[in-house]
């Protein structure tokens, strides 16, 4: 006789994962979806080209192997290949192209024009002494605490705060930071939430995804073969079909009279009693099916947890990407394209080029391309299919209420998933639905769970660390110019510095507008 029932509330990655971990335990585990199908967010849509048919993932399976141990195992247990990838990104803005990747050497040899202009070789220097010397805000972290979850007090300095100190230009921010996260989070909003961000935890974030260049590493950006229908499907192949309810929305859990369990209503006015609930769903819908369980302490957690939503169109509508062809990276971030010149920098789009990401042949199907919220919505002909998502919000309130949802889990019987750990949406699904299923329920799993929150930064080598001082001194070089600049001007001496600075000023200006 089982020694549980367990409900599964969500049939997207977290609760999928959840149900595989559990399948073999004794417990009677039953998921709750509200769609027709199971992987949310990890679905494929059907794209048509000429007769012709191919599976298009809407999730985009692009991860990180480095900063992905357990969604790797997990691949690899299960018998799914994966695939190097190579991860580009390029800025659009009027006509102004600007595209980067893990080399920066070859990213502007792509590009030799941008080398006239003053910017660029601003925010080349502003990303080489990002990349080696945005470590040292994790250095308490290699003298004692270790730990990856930051709370709430350890965060008293904001990216707009860290920058501004540290004399980062405005062209590191906006051309290269932002599109950077906003591909990775695939998320249009970071220009807007960026700046607050805690720098602890973005730093934490780059350095985990080896975005950082200490230690010298290269990331390891890996694609899923096979598509999101083939990891979906085989993970959930074993599924009692009497356990999966598909098409069934809770729309409330109550407390039963007998003591630590549960009532779970259905829109089709089923009831059903378990002993322990699995929330695999974001907080918003948490707190309107469970609105007459939660106590005071988990409604402000829950509440903390903000979502945003986001729309997604896949279409074959090339105007979405950079005017040359040949520049065109993994994924555009547009920001103002000629055809708009007045939409403004703060409401961004995403073109992810499908075609790169999934091996799918141009000579067959032409270019195919995903969209995130796009301002200048893809001709209607080129459109083959539209939809919408839930994620977290990118702000200090979600990293703060992540922090405290150790302090709710599995109190009474209730626990939560979510993509909360910062790893990325794969990593923390497959993470937490994992972790609640051994540690709540005491599911075996066939490999070792790595805990993130006890990676620690390593050792600096001789080579990184003279690398640092070389930027110092480059930094204080410039400084020392700029002072020397400074106080001719204020002495009177260099009229012809200042026509010969103003002529320096129109010409780089010249240069940026033919770039």
């Amino acid at each position: 006789m089982p020694s549980k029932r367990v409900a599964i509330v969500g049939g997207g990655c977290f609760g999928v994962t959840a149900f595989w971990a559990l399948r073999c335990s004794d417990c009677d585990v039953h998921l709750f979806e509200a769609s027709d199908h199971l992987g949310g967010r990890i679905n494929s849509l059907p794209y048509e080209k000429d007769g012709r048919e191919v599976n298009v993932d809407t999730g985009i399976l692009l991860f990180n192997g480095h900063a992905s141990p357990n969604f790797g195992a997990l691949l690899d247990h299960i018998g799914i290949r994966t695939s190097d990838a190579r991860l580009s990104f390029g800025i659009s803005r009027g006509e102004c192209t600007l595209q980067w990747g893990s080399n920066l050497l070859k990213d502007i040899s792509s590009r030799p024009e941008t080398l006239w202009s003053l910017k660029t070789w601003q925010t080349l220097f502003d990303i080489v002494r990002f990349r080696y010397l945005a470590v040292d805000v994790l250095a308490d972290e290699t003298q004692g605490d270790s730990s990856y979850q930051l709370h709430h007090d350890s965060y008293p300095q904001s990216v707009r705060d860290y920058l501004s100190k540290k004399k980062y230009s405005d062209n590191f921010y906006d051309d290269y930071l932002v599109p950077l996260l906003s591909v990775l989070w695939r998320r249009t909003n970071v220009a807007r939430s960026l700046s607050n961000f805690p720098i602890k935890a973005l730093v934490r974030f780059m350095y985990d995804h080896q975005l950082l260049s200490v230690p010298q590493t290269i990331p390891r950006w890996r694609v899923v073969r096979g598509g999101a229908s083939q990891l979906i499907q085989t993970l959930s192949k074993d599924f009692p079909a009497e356990n999966v309810h598909l098409k069934t929305r809770v729309v409330q859990v109550q407390q039963s009279g007998k003591s630590g369990a549960f009532i779970v209503r259905t829109a089709d006015g089923q009831s059903h009693h378990f002993d322990h609930i699995i929330l695999a769903v974001h907080a918003e819908e948490i707190l309107k099916i469970m609105h007459s369980v939660v106590d005071s302490k988990e409604r402000d957690v829950l509440r903390g947890l903000r979502t945003s939503k986001t729309v997604a169109v896949l279409h074959s509508d090339s105007s979405l990407m950079p005017k040359h062809e040949l520049a065109w990276p993994t994924c555009n971030y547009i920001t103002n394209p000629r055809s708009h010149p007045r939409i403004s920098s703060k409401h961004p789009c995403l073109t992810y080029c499908m075609n790169t990401l999934q091996d799918i042949p141009v000579s067959i199907f032409g270019r195919i391309f995903i969209t995130l919220n796009p301002f200048t919505p893809p001709h209607p002909r080129l459109v083959q299919g539209v939809w919408e998502y839930t994620d977290s919000e990118l702000s200090v309130a979600t990293l703060q209420a992540r922090d405290l949802l150790p302090t709710i889990q599995n109190t009474r019987g209730v626990s939560y998933c979510g993509c909360w750990t910062g790893h990325g949406f794969y990593e923390d699904a497959v993470t937490s639905g994992l972790q609640v299923a051994s540690e709540h329920l005491g599911a075996m799993l066939p490999f070792q769970l790595v805990d993130h929150q006890t990676q620690s930064i390593p050792t600096l080598g001789l080579r990184v660390r003279i690398t640092r001082a070389v930027l110092r001194l480059i930094r204080l070089y410039i400084v020392l110019l700029r002072l020397f600049v400074g106080l001719l001007d204020l002495i009177g001496i260099p009229g012809l510095l200042k026509r010969g600075s103003s002529a320096s000023r129109s010409s780089d200006a010249k240069l940026s507008k033919s770039v």
